[in-house]
């Protein structure tokens, strides 16, 4: 099982930098997309660079279906500015047919169980694995070093009661409290494969039907082998038209992640749109990624920024902006 597993890659393609069988000195970034979610990829890929502190990054794209030509001149340009590399994967979706799938999210969710069986043939001893609804305002860098004694550091899920997940792990045959949210998983490959993780999930997923899918078998399956943090910083779970976490962007938040289905770059607020997502849209997609100057703080930055001038921006591309107070 594990052997076919390794060989669920229908394609390779380096759009950027090293193409190499050793990563394994690199910081290792795993992003999982489709056509849904271009924009918020590239963002977020930005997001990471802008912040990085010259260590050499390599971010793993596995795409569910084919990117067009001019999503692959964006990207390959954003990563080419940066010295890093980006890989796409395109990947065999017969190995989840059938999974159960709900509104948004597609089977491109489980991609996520399989990425370390890839990764394990690059010399990649542990990456760190982001959702697209990320953005990243802080470095980074030091979540790479983090001690991994067991097979992944993961991050409490902060967008519920603690009362809600206690009767929802419950529910699922847990039996701690310790739900993480799975948009950030920082995993340690070789103990993933060792535990057979990725197979041990594609047989709950099979047999069984999950409200949140890949994370309830995470949860399940990671139930005491993993780093349990409930800190929120490389983490901080909110929703877009919900400002309960502002307060903690200038308080060392190094990750927002916008979970739930209303996303920043479909409905822009005015809580998000004076500032930090529509100017990392702007900087990606004209390709303005080199013009603030180093050091600068991008929080108190970004405020500079007005709403209606970017709507602009965006709506002259084709995308329609709403705002929503």
């Amino acid at each position: 099982m594990a052997k076919s597993i390794e060989k669920i890659v229908k394609k390779r393609l380096v759009l950027c930098g090293t193409d190499s069988a050793n990563y394994h000195d690199c910081l290792n970034v795993a992003v999982c997309a489709d056509k849904n979610v271009v924009l918020p990829l590239g963002v977020l890929i930005y997001s990471v660079l802008r912040n990085a502190a010259g260590e050499k990054y390599v971010f793993h794209i596995f795409f569910n279906g084919e990117l067009l030509d001019e999503d692959i001149r964006r990207i390959r340009s954003l990563g080419k500015s940066f010295s890093s590399t980006i890989i796409v994967y395109t990947l065999d979706n017969d190995f989840f047919s059938g999974f159960y799938t709900a509104g948004y999210l597609t089977i491109t969710a489980y991609y996520r169980l399989l990425v370390p069986y890839v990764l394990n043939q690059y010399n990649i001893e542990s990456c760190l694995y982001l959702d697209t609804d990320i953005i990243v305002v802080s470095n980074i860098d030091d979540i790479f070093y983090f001690a991994q004694d067991d097979i992944a550091y993961v991050i409490g899920d902060s967008t519920s009661s603690p009362e809600k997940w206690k009767h929802y792990c419950r529910a699922i045959g847990m039996k701690t409290n310790k739900y993480f949210n799975s948009g950030v998983l920082l995993l340690n490959i070789s103990k993933y494969l060792k535990n057979d993780i990725g197979i041990k999930a594609l047989l709950l997923l099979k047999n069984n039907q999950y409200k949140y899918m890949d994370q309830d078998v995470l949860n399940i399956l990671l139930e005491g082998k993993c780093s349990y943090d409930p800190d929120i910083t490389y983490n901080c779970t909110m929703s877009v038209t919900n400002d309960k976490y502002q307060k903690y962007l200038d308080d060392g938040i190094k990750i927002v992640h916008f979970t739930g289905d209303k996303k920043p770059w479909k409905l822009f607020t005015s809580i998000w749109g004076n500032g930090i997502i529509l100017h990392l849209i702007m900087m990606y997609t004209h390709g303005n990624i080199n013009t603030i100057e180093s050091g600068v703080n991008m929080q108190r930055y970004l405020l500079g920024w007005t709403f209606h001038y970017l709507c602009r921006r965006m709506h002259m591309n084709g995308d329609i902006c709403q705002e929503c107070i």
